[in-house]
């Protein structure tokens, strides 16, 4: 696939506004490669500034604490972008990203981004709604962490890994599904409790479990048990 056009560009709805001739201008400048599953793409504290833009496949942000503790920020796939606070503060990473799939990712240096922002006034309106959309969700996952117990975070954490937060109706299959100690990492408890509140919700019907496989197949009293502990 060549990625180097100005159709590529403007499929990121940041820069969906921009005219073709300076997207294309853009897409001529940025650095286009290929990353294999599981090849990290930025360390924590790296000190580049380039914007990142996911034209392929997805990538897993995760952070860690001084004694190697692992603290996932969820997951980018193909159409946004990620890194552009660095781009913008030009402050060193806060965090670790690997490719969660074989991927294509386009680089565009922190001075060009800076300058789009300052002479396109609707790419720098499209960051903004992009960044609060993050923010809400960060504000979201704060307020279950401090408010919910592990097993009803798993419960949070599974509907929105199957898609299902805004349709508890439906059923879903996760396959490949994240490893117990992936899941773990992304709700801050131990692999060990993981394991034991999958197992129950497969006993009780809510679930149904396989090798790398876990299908939502009550999603509708899943998601009755997050809105009873929210309100608690």
């Amino acid at each position: 696939m060549v990625a180097s056009d100005g159709d590529t560009i403007r499929r990121f709805p940041i820069f969906g506004d921009l005219p073709a001739s300076r997207a294309q201008e853009l897409a001529d400048r940025c650095n286009w490669q290929r990353y294999a599953k599981g090849r990290q793409i930025l360390g924590q504290q790296d000190g580049t500034s380039d914007l990142f833009l996911v034209v392929t496949g997805s990538v897993h942000i995760v952070g860690y604490s001084g004694a190697g503790k692992a603290v996932s920020y969820g997951d980018i796939s193909a159409g946004e972008v990620f890194g552009e606070f660095s781009a913008i503060d030009r402050q060193p990473r806060s965090a670790s990203v690997t490719a969660l799939s074989d991927c294509l990712v386009g680089r565009m240096t922190s001075s060009d981004f800076r300058d789009v922002l300052a002479t396109e006034p609707r790419v720098a309106l499209n960051l903004l709604e992009t960044v609060v959309a993050k923010t809400r969700l960060l504000s979201e996952r704060v307020f279950d962490f401090s408010t919910l117990t592990v097993e009803s975070r798993l419960h949070v954490e599974l509907l929105r890994l199957a898609g299902l937060s805004d349709n508890a109706d439906a059923s879903a299959v996760l396959n490949p599904a994240p490893t117990h100690q992936e899941i773990a990492d992304r709700i801050s408890t131990r692999r060990e409790t993981v394991t034991r509140e999958l197992n129950r919700l497969a006993e009780d019907g809510v679930l149904s479990l396989g090798r790398r496989l876990i299908e939502v197949r009550d999603a509708a009293r899943l998601r009755d048990m997050v809105d009873r502990a929210r309100l608690f």
